[in-house]
């Protein structure tokens, strides 16, 4: 039980600033592409959803030491 809450509060920090760096950069860039199509600030903006989703994931694969 231990392992698994401290695995959950793993996920759940990393999620938190990971998000934010995330769509701070995709707001950045939104901001350099407001010329762009919307098809392409849309693929932007889908991306960004699609990486904050896994990148937490990302701390659970285990480490080669």
């Amino acid at each position: 039980m231990v392992e698994a809450s401290r695995l959950l509060s793993t996920l759940a920090l990393n999620a938190a600033w990971q998000l934010v760096a995330v769509v701070a950069a995709a707001a950045a860039a939104d901001l350099l592409l407001r010329r762009a199509p919307a098809r392409t600030r849309h693929a932007l903006w889908v991306a960004t959803v699609a990486l904050a989703a896994l990148l937490p994931f990302v701390a659970l694969v285990p480490r080669a030491t």
